[in-house]
């Protein structure tokens, strides 16, 4: 079963530039993933490469 590709609901809320706004869709397109798994995996990969420990709910 494909993964949901909704939307962040109140992405506004993150304050973010518009070009990161543009780039995370373009992501989440490229991946066919939710905005969300892009968010997700972005902390994540910042928090390992930070030397923090990180679990992976399924």
């Amino acid at each position: 079963m494909p993964k949901s590709r909704a939307k962040v609901p109140k992405l506004k809320s993150f304050n973010l530039a518009e070009e990161d706004v543009d780039n995370l869709n373009k992501l989440a397109n490229m991946r066919d993933v939710s905005q969300s798994e892009v968010i997700r995996t972005a902390l994540r990969q910042h928090f390992v490469n930070s030397g923090l420990t990180v679990t992976v709910r399924e």
